[in-house]
């Protein structure tokens, strides 16, 4: 790994490195009785190179562990091909783009609701329930908006 990677990801690619959790009170998830594991003062105002980091790891660690992201990065490298044999106007970029990058992120941000919750509580649980499946209907949403966003650029630049 060259220096620059090691600066900008934080050495996180390296096989079995990962992030070293430090100690964090949680008083409102464990009622002040314990910790998470991370220090809350060792994780604020980190170099922005850090955070970035921070940032790929978990975009990585996505990838790695939810097919649902990695079918979603594959429909959005489609979507990406055709536009670049397509050339539509700049809007047809933009809305496109858009839409991928909020799927991605709406998908990211499920994976993230379901590990933290099904670390807290491994159990079936109705409330958790409800939360994890109204992400993933945020997603479903999402998805759905951005296939219709595909399918009017495809019907507005269809050659006639």
């Amino acid at each position: 790994m060259t220096k620059l990677s090691q600066t900008f990801f934080g050495g996180f690619f390296q096989s079995g490195l990962e992030p070293q959790p430090r100690c964090i009170e949680s008083p409102l998830l464990l009622g002040g009785a314990g910790s998470l594991g991370v220090d809350e003062a060792a994780m604020k105002n980190k170099p922005f190179h850090r955070r970035f980091g921070f940032a790929m790891y978990g975009i990585f660690a996505g990838l790695r562990e939810e097919s649902s992201v990695r079918q979603q990065a594959l429909a959005a490298l489609f979507v990406l091909a055709i536009l670049i044999v397509r050339r539509p106007a700049a809007i047809w970029w933009a809305l496109l783009i858009m839409n991928c990058g909020a799927v991605l992120a709406a998908e990211l941000m499920n994976t993230a609701l379901e590990h933290a919750l099904d670390h807290l509580n491994p159990d079936i649980h109705p409330a958790i329930k409800i939360a994890k499946d109204c992400a993933a209907g945020a997603v479903l949403v999402l998805s759905f908006t951005a296939l219709a966003t595909f399918l009017a650029f495809l019907a507005a630049t269809w050659p006639r």
